[in-house]
């Protein structure tokens, strides 16, 4: 039995329903009862509960072999002055999933990192793995302390972890009231007519983005894989395209030119960002079917049939 805490979020019910489509035996534990990702109508196995709660935590661990985390309770853009949010509610969350883990005597657990904040910036070439991290807010220093509390369960308890460092996923399903990711904001406001506002140059800011197929693909690829301890895998496309690129390829599909707004540059954030993809490959077969323009075009036309 597989376990998917918060599963109807976005990458938890997509990764539901990959789940789902393949036949595997999957349970899903969220505060919420659907939402507006939920796949409630494909899995049975619902318990709708706080995570944080032992009791609920220990009764929804029963019969299951593997956790797969996506609790989301903060973003990129949650850039706090402080650790004080990232302590009190990611790392704490996490520590007590752990410890119901293992009481429970539940050994493997997928934990989705941040491969596009917890490196901080990327000045040449891919970051692989073995790269030194050094995060630049406190969402990803919150994500790399995560890491370090799963290694610290590997090491002392035995249980066992895919650490998958992910860079910018985008191919969001539905239209989105909470504006996150730059290629679904950018797609939404296209098909809606809105203006896109850039701020600065927007050929300088480069990502590495991923659409969500190819990582629902690449979390399959680790169920059932022998990993002893903790193992770090990059999981991206390997490829950087600039905020223009985006744009370029959105008026492409759409054949038509989008309303763009020009913003003072007042970015101090990261400018580049890319991951390098030959680990997983090497230890999965795993590599990305979607190009940029292609899953680009896969998600507008998913979320066209929607109006």
């Amino acid at each position: 039995m597989k376990l998917v805490l918060g599963g109807f979020g976005f990458l938890g019910s997509c990764i539901t329903k990959v789940l789902y489509n393949s036949n595997v035996a999957t349970r899903v534990l969220d505060v919420f009862s659907g939402g507006t990702f939920g796949n409630r109508d494909l899995i049975s196995d619902v318990i709708i509960g706080d995570i944080n709660d032992k009791y609920v935590l220990h009764k929804t661990l029963e019969g299951v072999d593997t956790v797969l985390y996506f609790i989301s309770q903060s973003y990129p853009s949650m850039n706090h002055p402080s650790l004080q949010f990232e302590i009190e509610h990611p790392l704490r969350t996490l520590d007590i999933t752990l410890s119901a883990m293992r009481d429970m005597n539940v050994s493997n657990i997928i934990f989705p990192s941040s491969g596009g904040t917890v490196y901080g910036e990327i000045t040449s070439g891919p970051a692989a793995e073995n790269q030194i991290p050094e995060p630049q807010s406190t969402y990803g220093t919150g994500k790399l302390l995560c890491e370090e509390i799963i290694k610290y369960y590997c090491r002392v308890y035995g249980i066992n972890a895919s650490i998958l460092r992910i860079s910018n996923v985008y191919g969001c399903p539905f239209l989105r009231k909470v504006q996150q990711g730059a290629v679904d904001i950018f797609i939404q406001k296209a098909i809606s007519g809105e203006a896109i506002e850039l701020w600065g140059d927007p050929s300088s800011i480069i990502r590495d983005y991923l659409y969500i197929d190819d990582f629902c693909n690449a979390v399959l690829a680790f169920l059932d894989r022998d990993i002893v301890g903790a193992e770090i895998f990059n999981v991206a496309s390997g490829v950087g395209h600039s905020l223009r690129d985006v744009i370029d390829c959105i008026e492409t599909v759409l054949n038509t030119s989008v309303q763009k707004i020009s913003k003072p540059a007042v970015y101090s954030g990261i400018n580049r960002n890319v991951l390098s993809i030959e680990k997983i490959s090497k230890h999965t077969g795993w590599v990305p079917e979607y190009p940029l323009e292609a899953g680009i075009r896969q998600t507008i036309k998913t979320k066209m049939e929607q109006l």
